[in-house]
């Protein structure tokens, strides 16, 4: 019986020291973070306000394209990107390729045949939406009451996108 014991002592011990193993030898991979930016995003609606002297000339939210205009963004893996707008209503159309650079909250275009470069403040971007925002400030020369003056001109652009499944 003390023999018995014993064994039976053993094959545990022999057992539990079997089916242990140390963790700290493997090594799991970090995956690779995700850019949510890469892929075609079509725009949904529009924000945009414009001034003058600091006075607003036009100003709207939310404004669906109605199918009125189209604006796709494709952004790819390789940074590169195109970008597309057609006018529906009047059927031109236009088509820009390039490359990107995203640094945090910002990702600047820069397009061929395009002398400056487009830069865009990234204000939401999930799986599926993307919002981002442009600021254009420019001064140009009107006449009023019959002399020339300059006009501070600031534009602000603000694209709401989905991203295609297409």
């Amino acid at each position: 019986m003390k023999k018995i014991i014993t064994l039976a002592a053993l094959l545990v011990f022999t057992l539990s020291s079997l089916s242990c193993s140390s963790d700290d030898s493997s090594t799991t991979e970090t995956p690779a973070p995700v850019d949510l930016l890469i892929g075609k995003w079509d725009l949904k609606m529009t924000d945009l306000k414009t001034t003058k002297d600091g006075k607003v000339t036009e100003s709207y939210e939310n404004q669906p394209s109605l199918n009125k205009l189209i604006m796709q963004f494709n952004f790819k893996a390789d940074k590169t990107v195109v970008y597309t707008m057609k006018n529906v209503t009047t059927g031109s159309a236009q088509t820009l390729k390039g490359t990107y650079v995203r640094n945090g909250d910002s990702v600047v275009l820069s397009f061929e045949n395009v002398p400056d470069p487009v830069t865009y403040k990234i204000l939401n971007l999930q799986k599926i939406k993307l919002s981002f925002h442009r600021l254009q400030e420019f001064t140009t020369k009107e006449v009023k009451n019959g002399v020339e003056v300059e006009v501070k001109t600031k534009i602000e652009n603000t694209y709401h996108l989905e991203r295609m499944y297409y």
